[in-house]
């Protein structure tokens, strides 16, 4: 094997000695990508006869020219060219290599060794202008490049000549990658005109073929909603050099000019979330899959800002904003409170379980952003009220208020069995007691949202109320919301309210258990086993190991 290597190196090396090129080479290109492989044939004086080069003039910034016109090179502008075939017809072969022009039929057919193009990837994989940019956007391990023949009247669908293959590196850049590309595709566009006659063209697998289009602007936003951490920083890297990651902050544009994953954690769990870290002086941002991306530096009002200035001009007036909002928000649920209590005592009979309804509700909403305010100060945000829990559950309030005076107008006897009042305002404020205690306990480990990655005081509790039920706080809840139609006497609520709620607790504790398990393991499969969810017929997620 090899003594049959050493052969074949012998003849390589004897065909390379014993032919005479002289290509006559029309090179097609016009960015820094082209580069290496110009520079490289130059270098290359055997390989060729003639060289000349065509390239656009209207760039002012045109590497390609630049270098042309440093080593003497013929230089024609395409414009000019593209209308003059007898040109083209003195030379017997066409390189193309990032030129970003369709090259007409009539200008290939003049050419009778072909046209040959580098492709920063391996086709038919990512065909277009942008592949570089969507193998890393993509998280590709692998990509390449491809030396094809130049067909007309389409991009990148010629016979491929050669192929070589580079890994891609979690952290490289584009602007890493582009260069190792082009670098790699000078030297097998050399090898493939070394040994043209040797190379069997091999027609691309169209059931293969993905694209690569020009990048636009919307490619190039940030959706917090659905984007990963990595996903986010891998679509910094693939625009590093080229173009910026956008977002918005408060609906101003902004350009994010320098990110990276982060292992700190919010503790708030919003996608989109901004936090300034003091101890770091950066900007983190939660992101849809519990990471987080941190912020060194971006622009915003026109201006380059570090994650200090950007807190200290922007961030501190916001909080100041969201304090009066929170001080709104309280005063709102204190005055209603006051009216609730109004109602109860001084109004009709028919219309007091309503009173005593709107007194539970506001409490709860106010609780609960008291209680995260003992329990877990660092959490709290304007969110923490849980006003805006859900799209359904201001629609079901309301619903469950539109049946109340219905009711009330057509059946009012039916709103004033004190005995009602009493069994609902029993079970309500007992399941209010419930959840209350259940987040004292739980302290940092409570949160109003499912947490998808461990924070590092995130312990697992398993003493008090919930040596109960693994979920007293869902439990209290549960029983807090239908309880609440039980006071009003709202038959039809009541019944679309317990269903709606186990339903919802239902999925909710499936969820919240996959990350426990995942957190915690054999301790929590153990802490399954001896203790139940709290909630009838609603077993959580068991594993069968």
């Amino acid at each position: 094997m090899i003594f049959r290597n050493f052969c074949h190196k012998i003849k390589w090396k004897y065909l390379e000695l014993s032919r005479n090129y002289s290509h006559k080479i029309l090179f097609f290109g016009t960015d820094n990508f082209s580069l290496p492989s110009l520079k490289l044939i130059t270098k290359q004086n055997d390989l060729y006869s003639r060289l000349e080069v065509v390239t656009s003039f209207k760039s002012k910034k045109n590497p390609i020219k630049d270098f042309a016109n440093e080593q003497k090179l013929p230089v024609h502008d395409w414009e000019s060219l593209k209308n003059d075939l007898k040109i083209f017809s003195e030379f017997d072969i066409g390189l193309v290599v990032s030129f970003g022009h369709l090259i007409p039929e009539n200008i290939i057919n003049n050419f009778h060794k072909g046209m040959l193009n580098v492709h920063a990837s391996l086709l038919p994989k990512y065909r277009g202008a942008s592949p570089i940019i969507y193998a890393i956007k993509n998280h590709e391990t692998i990509t390449g490049v491809s030396i094809m023949k130049i067909k007309a009247k389409k991009f990148d669908v010629g016979d491929v000549l050669a192929m070589k293959e580079v890994s891609i590196t979690d952290d490289i850049l584009m602007s890493e990658l582009h260069d190792q590309l082009a670098n790699l595709g000078a030297q097998l566009l050399i090898d493939c005109l070394k040994h043209l006659e040797e190379c069997k063209p091999i027609k691309q697998d169209e059931s293969q073929a993905s694209y690569a289009p020009k990048i636009d602007k919307e490619f190039c936003k940030v959706r917090w909603n659905e984007m990963s951490a990595r996903e986010i920083y891998d679509l910094y890297r693939a625009l590093y050099s080229y173009k910026h990651v956008l977002t918005t902050f408060k609906n101003e544009p902004v350009k994010l000019l320098e990110l990276k994953k982060s292992n700190e954690v919010i503790e708030y769990n919003i996608a989109g979330h901004l936090k300034f870290c003091k101890k770091t002086k950066k900007l983190l941002v939660h992101c849809v899959d519990g990471e987080c991306i941190e912020i060194n530096k971006l622009l915003i009002a026109k201006k380059v800002m570090s994650a200090s200035d950007f807190n200290n001009g922007f961030l501190k007036n916001i909080n100041d904003f969201e304090n009066f909002q929170i001080a709104i928000r309280a005063g709102i649920l204190g005055y209603f409170f006051g009216i609730a209590l109004f109602i109860s005592i001084t109004m009709e009979d028919k219309y007091k379980s309503f009173g005593i309804y709107l007194a539970f509700l506001t409490f709860f909403h106010y609780s609960e952003y008291f209680v995260i305010s003992l329990s877990h100060p660092e959490s709290l945000t304007l969110d923490s009220f849980m006003l805006n829990h859900s799209i359904q559950y201001e629609f079901a309030a309301i619903i469950s208020w539109i049946e109340y005076f219905v009711e009330v107008y057509y059946y009012p006897e039916m709103k004033k069995c004190k005995t009602i009042w009493i069994i609902g305002s029993t079970i309500c404020l007992s399941g209010e007691i419930l959840r209350k205690v259940a987040m004292l306990t739980a302290k940092k480990s409570f949160h109003h949202l499912v947490q998808f990655q461990q924070a590092d005081d995130h312990k697992l509790i398993t003493i008090g109320v919930y040596s109960w039920f693994r979920h007293p706080a869902y439990v209290g809840w549960f029983y807090w919301s239908i309880a609440t139609q039980l006071i009003m006497a709202n038959p039809i609520c009541f019944v679309l309210y317990l269903i709606a709620s186990w339903l919802f607790f239902k999925e909710r504790i499936h969820t919240e258990e996959i990350t426990l398990l995942n957190f915690f393991g054999q301790e929590y499969v153990q802490y399954q086993q001896r203790t139940k969810t709290g909630l009838p017929f609603i077993n959580g997620y068991i594993t069968t190991n």
